[in-house]
């Protein structure tokens, strides 16, 4: 009983710290990946920690991907914002080509959780309008804050919001604590394509 008031207290609190209105282009990746990873995608508190290779992650299943490959230096110019939002030159610059696992746009954004693994129940992704994915591979901390995410993914819905979406651990550097987000109801079983260079 004392954990689920632990996790409901730090829920409220952090969820407190949150804006859901339009995305400031300061605080967008910080404020949005945290409204998502614990507000909305009803993270829990680990009992003694997670290590990210302890995480199951899921596999998607092997079908081929049903998009063409995106090129990080040439994309395509509605592909603009979701660069933008999800910092996909600076991770890029930093880590390699390697650290997007996969990168592509989506005819509905209510077909997501078919690409990444989410509940299926995000009211960003509650829209008909087309979106931009970027699976994110290891561990990527949000910028201005204490927040590590393990396998992100950032998804930008045209003429709504984009940020991060905690599809894997969440790690807090200050406490130490590992947060597993909510089961999936379905294992994403559609691939999104790496990027090309």
């Amino acid at each position: 009983m004392s954990r689920v008031i632990v996790a409901l207290l730090t829920l409220a609190a952090l969820a407190g710290c949150v804006s859901y209105g339009p995305v400031d282009k300061s605080r967008a990746v910080a404020t949005e990946g945290l409204a998502v990873a614990t507000a909305e995608s009803s993270v829990e508190l680990a009992d003694h920690g997670l290590a990210a290779s302890e995480a199951p992650t899921g596999t998607p299943n092997t079908v081929e991907p049903l998009m063409p490959p995106v090129s990080l230096s040439n994309p395509p110019a509605d592909a603009g914002r979701a660069f933008e939002l999800c910092l996909v030159r600076g991770w890029v610059e930093r880590n390699g080509i390697d650290v997007i696992a996969g990168l592509g746009r989506i005819d509905h954004a209510n077909e997501a959780a078919h690409y990444v693994r989410l509940t299926g129940h995000e009211p960003e992704l509650q829209s008909d309008q087309p979106a931009w994915i970027v699976q994110f591979r290891g561990d990527i901390r949000m910028p201005m804050s204490n927040t590590v995410y393990v396998d992100p993914a950032c998804i930008v819905v045209r003429g709504g919001d984009g940020g991060f979406f905690g599809t894997g651990p969440v790690k807090d550097i200050g406490s130490g604590v590992t947060r597993t987000p909510q089961p999936v109801v379905a294992e994403p079983d559609r691939l999104l394509p790496p990027p090309q260079p």
